[in-house]
């Protein structure tokens, strides 16, 4: 029986290695980024900073008088929950935004073949998606149909527009094993709820479980931030809510756009964690109009199985970000009332 590479470091050799077993007709750039294109834009794949990194770019530029329309169109992506972050950026030429969506993952712990196979068939079709989701919310006309105000997409999106698809046939065949460097570790093993419990405990933080769900848990950072951790379907889901209550400070319907126009701000330069706005569902008075409520996700697949180093790694870096989310929040909902208290 064939042993299990041990996890090793990510390099642009192995991850262009990995593409050349796949489906995928590609191309690789002068600063060593993986990209493949379709009709309706590109995919790039590339390690960045410790990150493997994975990016969509939506070939048409968006007129900016559509940017708050466009910021609602990615909080409808986003709240779909599958850790890939949609944003716009505004382009320096012609006052136009780019279009785009983009994931991270932590890979300073290593990563073998198998996993290296299972993320990047995961965040592929994830970015194909995106285009897909893309065109058909802006159709042929393409930006007439958002024009008035309160008009919605031309047509609603598939829910899933590669049902039809098998995304393992990007990588049809055993890779074969290359070189790897070994070392000491553990080999990727699956997550279970008592794994995840083991390394939230050996961070030293405060650790409790969540009363909405028997798998998840609750830590409280160095810094005093609440992030939630738990398991669904070999997937790893960390969720950071901005507590309007705690900070004093609600985020009110009618101040909508403004918090969406925020959001964007966030998406466009996150590194692990997507930040959407949806309503609050807290009991209270159902004829009061009520606060919405802005949350930071993050999700990983983990049905390759991960090592504890690796795991750990996962664990900081969420929530690393997590505290950087809190602090911007902070920065984006409270000035609006320090403004006024100085008035």
């Amino acid at each position: 029986m064939a042993r299990r590479p041990i996890p090793s470091r990510l390099t642009l050799k192995r991850l262009e290695q990995v593409m050349v077993s796949s489906t995928v007709l590609y191309a690789v750039r002068s600063d060593k980024t993986i990209v493949f294109n379709n009709e309706s834009g590109n995919v790039t794949i590339s390690v960045h900073d410790g990150l493997l990194r994975a990016t969509a770019t939506w070939h048409p530029r968006v007129p900016l008088r559509l940017a708050d329309d466009l910021a609602q169109i990615f909080d409808d992506w986003n709240r779909r929950g599958n850790g890939l972050t949609a944003a716009g950026d505004q382009a320096t030429l012609n006052g136009l935004i780019i279009v785009g969506a983009h994931s991270a993952r932590p890979v300073e712990a290593g990563i073998d073949n198998d996993q290296l196979r299972h993320i990047m068939t995961d965040e592929i079709t994830l970015c194909m998606e995106f285009l897909s989701f893309m065109e058909q919310i802006f159709p042929d006309t393409r930006f007439e149909s958002v024009k008035k105000s309160g008009q919605g997409p031309a047509r609603e999106p598939d829910a899933n527009p590669y049902d039809e698809r098998n995304p393992l046939v990007l990588f049809p065949e055993k890779l074969t094993r290359f070189s790897l460097e070994t070392g000491d570790g553990t080999r990727p093993s699956p997550v279970t709820n008592v794994r995840l419990l083991r390394t939230l405990a050996g961070t030293g933080w405060v650790v409790q479980p969540q009363t909405s769900r028997e798998d998840g848990y609750i830590t409280r950072t160095d810094a005093g931030v609440l992030v939630g951790f738990s398991l669904a379907d070999d997937h790893l889901r960390v969720e950071v809510p901005w507590n309007s209550r705690v900070e004093k400070r609600e985020v009110r319907p009618q101040s909508l756009r403004a918090t969406l126009r925020a959001v964007t701000g966030w998406n466009v330069d996150s590194r692990l964690l997507t930040m959407i706005v949806e309503p609050d569902d807290a009991p209270g008075d159902l004829q009061v109009e009520r606060p919405v409520r802005v949350v930071a996700y993050g999700i990983w697949c983990l049905a390759a199985g991960v090592s504890d180093r690796q795991f750990t790694e996962l664990v900081v870096e969420a929530a690393g970000e997590a505290e950087k989310f809190i602090q911007y929040c902070r920065s984006s909902f409270m000035k609006e009332e320090d403004d006024g208290a100085g008035a």
